[in-house]
């Protein structure tokens, strides 16, 4: 199987297994409304509870969203299809490594084989692992205070990881260099994950998050599909099984066109996010003052009633 071939298929397996997914996130979603539904709604027919619900009671109950509604309004939110935008081109160079990774490990230094199938998995769990946690904190931390935050740190940390990806698969130094700078290209780019998850179960309703997450989720993967398939076309195209060290150029061109491109839609994200977070602290604050309004207004006639006793 040629490596077109091969990156068709793993593309077209990620995203059909991520179809799957999404659709059964909303029909999972859809059965759990009439599930809670059915549990209570009261049962008219009992003798025990004859008792009728009111206009009021029957504008309370949970309305069922249709699937186009629901993807009509999250596709109208300007921050979700920044992320959409962002996320499309940070997962075409994620999956890009992902795919032609080891090829490049053992086919540039052969004699580094077992080396790389130890320091590897030690690269993902100790640079990929904390790099989302490192993230998750500082977005977390700075929000309240720089609303923009979450989308910052994804844009930067996408941007920063690009000097690495530079010194892994561009400058093939030797094994060791190479292994570092994917290590620290972990470590730098992975911050984005799971704040942009956050980002989205903020912006959005509880009844809208499995459908935004599983259309994020589905770009991903189509994104992967595409990155796989390009890179198979150029590795047959300059016949990198022959030339081993193409493996690292044509990788790392395009995890550099992934990473650059998606700075400015995570940084748009960010300021997009910051105009909603606002918006809503503005709605906190009118609403707290329509609450103390009427306490004012009891004071107020109180000291009018008292002063008019006393005269």
């Amino acid at each position: 199987m040629s490596d077109t071939q091969y990156g068709t298929v793993t593309g077209t397996a990620f995203t059909l297994i991520n179809c799957i997914f999404g659709l059964f996130m909303e029909l999972d979603q859809v059965h759990l409304h009439f599930c809670l539904t059915e549990l209570l709604e009261p049962n008219l027919t009992n003798q025990e509870n004859t008792q009728e619900l009111s206009t009021e009671d029957i504008n309370k109950q949970p309305k069922v969203i249709e699937i186009k509604d629901k993807l009509k309004i999250i596709f109208s939110n300007r921050c979700f299809i920044y992320i959409l935008i962002a996320s499309f081109l940070r997962f075409l160079g994620g999956y890009s490594i992902g795919f032609w990774g080891a090829n490049f490990f053992t086919k540039t230094y052969p004699d580094d084989v077992q080396w790389y199938s130890i320091l590897n998995a030690c690269v993902t769990i100790f640079g990929g692992m904390p790099s989302s946690f490192i993230g998750g904190f500082l977005g977390d931390r700075y929000e309240s205070k720089y609303p923009q935050a979450k989308g910052y740190i994804s844009g930067f940390g996408a941007l920063s990881s690009c000097i690495f990806i530079v010194i892994c698969f561009l400058l093939q130094v030797n094994f060791w260099v190479s292994i570092a700078g994917l290590y620290f290209a972990y470590l730098t780019a992975e911050v984005w994950y799971g704040i942009t998850f956050s980002v989205i179960n903020q912006i959005f309703p509880s009844e809208f998050q499995g459908v935004a997450v599983a259309a994020f989720q589905l770009l991903g993967c189509l994104s992967g599909a595409i990155g796989t398939f390009i890179l198979g076309v150029f590795g047959d195209h300059f016949d990198v099984d022959n030339n081993p060290d193409r493996f690292g150029y044509i990788l790392g061109t395009t995890v550099l066109f992934s990473y650059v491109g998606c700075f400015p839609f995570f940084i748009l994200s960010g300021l997009e996010f910051k105009k909603f977070i606002l918006l809503k602290r503005q709605k906190s604050e009118l609403s707290k003052k329509k609450q103390k309004s009427p306490n004012q207004s009891d004071h107020n006639l109180r000291d009018q009633f008292q002063a008019s006793k006393s005269n």
